[in-house]
């Protein structure tokens, strides 16, 4: 798939990280962009408010650092293109 599509707005799950990163890294990556999908109301319900839902990924980013990358690009992923951003 080429790299524009893959940064384009996904209804989808990730099935790994954007970026190359450890194993256990990885895991937490999709978990995050779970999150993120959650937060930006494009899968599932999120209790409480968009900037609420958005709490946990920035405690994510403060607290591993190493996740900081991944996390911009997921979120640019998700605006990319978004049919409701």
């Amino acid at each position: 798939m080429p790299l524009a599509d893959q940064m384009c707005w996904a209804k989808d799950p990730i099935p790994g990280p954007l970026m190359n990163m450890s194993k256990q890294n990885a895991k937490e990556a999709v978990n995050c962009f779970k999150l993120l999908q959650r937060a930006m109301k494009d899968k599932g319900t999120l209790k409480g408010t968009i900037p609420q839902g958005f709490q946990p990924l920035v405690e994510i980013a403060i607290n591993h650092p190493e996740m900081r990358d991944e996390l911009y690009v997921q979120l640019c992923k998700q605006l990319t293109k978004n049919p409701t951003a």
